[in-house]
């Protein structure tokens, strides 16, 4: 071997030579994912024109792979592996980026109807019940109520209350009306408000599906089962339109209790501080005498103040949840606290008997009466 060649060779064995191919292979291996990540960002943006240049790239590359890689295949063999190579790319294509927005065109109704359940997203609240009282207490619940204007749950009076999901909303859903009789005006009044959530958030295609009640309807009847869920808004675009303009928060919570089905329950209870002292309350035990399932089918003058939901889980036992932020109440002052639950959801119909009993940091209670708390049933019972 000639002496050049056996220079170069020992400069390729260096292993600063070495570390520094494999730092240029990684710097190219990061440009590729970032380029990558820029370009499924566009993606999301807008799926059908960013996933078609996304296509052509891989069809691109698979056409350019096979021509560098087997230059000694015959001709027939390199057209046919490229010819399947294009042929999966097409149908990956179809199937992630064609077919999901298919029934969203208004001339297709192949994909059948969207597929009901209540949504979680925001807070709804509860016609007064009175709680069990004891004058000779120094906390007292003077009663807890559901406002109707923003859930979807109904106050049964017997003893106990009950509390209860309005099981006619899968129905009302499914025929893409409201269960009040403006019919599909509280709809009409949503669409613009849901539209400017939807741009926002990347999904223009629903987006300008949703220009009517024509739209709407479709989505609804035949839009699939899961485009609604989708497009449906989140818990995080409502608390930010209650905080930019309360107006569009009300026309959408009036949707989504009227025309949807809200499964969260807010409760708004009123205590009073009957002791010469101030009460710090800083928690509440939910306490679960009875869970089961079924398979079947007074406004405040004082602002409520919010805290942080409770979960419920479906099972017996003292449920504490902490009441963030605590709750200060001077002596001899009345309070409304308004606390949504969310309800255990691993299945339908679940049903709690129990009752809620407010602590105070130095230890004094106040407990309601029992009452029951219905989620709703399942679409299978209708």
């Amino acid at each position: 071997m000639p002496d050049s060649s056996r220079h170069n060779a020992a400069e390729l064995k260096s292993p600063v030579v070495r570390y520094g191919a494999i730092s240029s292979a990684l710097l190219i291996v990061v440009g590729l994912i970032e380029g990558l990540d820029k370009l499924f960002s566009l993606y999301r943006l807008s799926p059908i024109l960013h996933g078609g240049l996304l296509y052509l790239l891989t069809v691109g590359f698979i056409v350019g792979s096979v021509d560098y890689f087997g230059p000694r295949w015959r001709g027939q063999a390199k057209r046919r592996v490229q010819l399947i190579g294009i042929l999966l790319a097409t149908a990956i294509f179809g199937m992630v980026v064609i077919y999901p927005r298919l029934c969203l065109f208004t001339f297709l109704s192949f994909c059948g109807p969207a597929e009901w359940r209540p949504l979680h997203v925001s807070e709804v609240f509860f016609p007064p019940v009175l709680a069990k009282t004891k004058a000779s207490q120094d906390l007292v619940i003077l009663s807890f109520s559901v406002d109707s204007s923003r859930s979807s749950f109904i106050l049964i009076e017997k003893d106990p209350p009950e509390i209860s999901f309005r099981q006619n909303m899968s129905e009302v859903f499914r025929q893409a009306t409201c269960d009040t009789f403006e019919a599909e005006k509280p709809i009409e009044a949503v669409l613009p408000i849901w539209r400017d959530l939807l741009e926002k958030r990347g999904e223009r295609d629903i987006a300008s599906l949703l220009a009517d009640y024509k739209g709407y309807r479709h989505l609804i009847l035949n839009g699939g089962g899961t485009q609604f869920q989708k497009a449906a808004p989140t818990g995080q675009e409502l608390e930010s339109l209650l905080k930019t303009d309360k107006s569009k928060f009300d026309a959408m919570m009036r949707w989504l209790v009227q025309c949807v089905g809200l499964a969260d329950p807010v409760l708004i209870w009123e205590l009073r501080n009957d002791s010469d002292r101030q009460l710090l309350l800083t928690a509440v035990d939910y306490i679960v005498s009875a869970v089961s399932q079924i398979r079947g089918a007074a406004p405040q003058a004082v602002e409520p103040i919010d805290v942080m939901a409770h979960d419920l889980e479906h099972a017996t036992g003292t449920q504490r949840r902490n009441l963030l932020p605590r709750v200060s109440v001077d002596p001899g002052q009345t309070v409304s606290i308004r606390v949504r639950y969310r309800l255990d959801a691993r299945d339908w119909g679940y049903t709690w008997m129990l009752k809620a009993a407010f602590v105070a940091a130095d230890g004094t209670r106040a407990e309601s009466r029992e009452f029951e708390m219905i989620a709703a049933k399942g679409p299978q019972m209708h």
